[in-house]
């Protein structure tokens, strides 16, 4: 009786242990998150608690500062396609992911020209740095 009771509290330490090692594989990485979002998405977005109108005529795609959390088409001063304005979309981290990994997909006639990022990785490290930018 004594040997199941130690059996059984190794096979839940090591359920516990692998939830916990596959939870951290998931997490993303912000640092490398905002290495791929100045090579990525920085071409298009800036990302700047501090924008100037100025700065955002620079960029052809809205300020990210603050977008987790944000509804779809809501940052002042860009004109957002009637897809996104009226996507009903609040940018949670489960809709970025879909949405980093295929735009078109997720928000159909959506204007911003980008294919998406691929390597589901890359994703979750754009999403750890977006959710930096408070």
């Amino acid at each position: 009786m004594r040997r199941a009771g130690c059996l059984r509290q190794r096979v839940w330490r090591s359920i516990a242990l692998g939830l916990a090692l596959s939870s951290q594989a998931h997490a993303g990485d912000p640092t490398q998150g905002a290495t791929i979002y100045r090579a990525t998405c920085g071409v298009c977005h800036m990302a700047r608690s501090d924008a100037s109108r100025a700065d955002l005529a620079t960029r052809i795609g809205p300020n990210l500062w603050g977008v987790v959390g944000r509804k779809a088409g809501s940052s002042k001063g860009f004109g957002y396609s009637y897809a996104m304005r009226s996507s009903g979309v609040t940018w949670t981290d489960d809709q970025l992911r879909r949405y980093i990994a295929e735009p078109q997909k997720t928000v159909p006639n959506v204007r911003m020209a980008f294919a998406g990022l691929k390597n589901p990785k890359d994703v979750e490290d754009v999403i750890a740095f977006l959710n930096t930018l408070r």
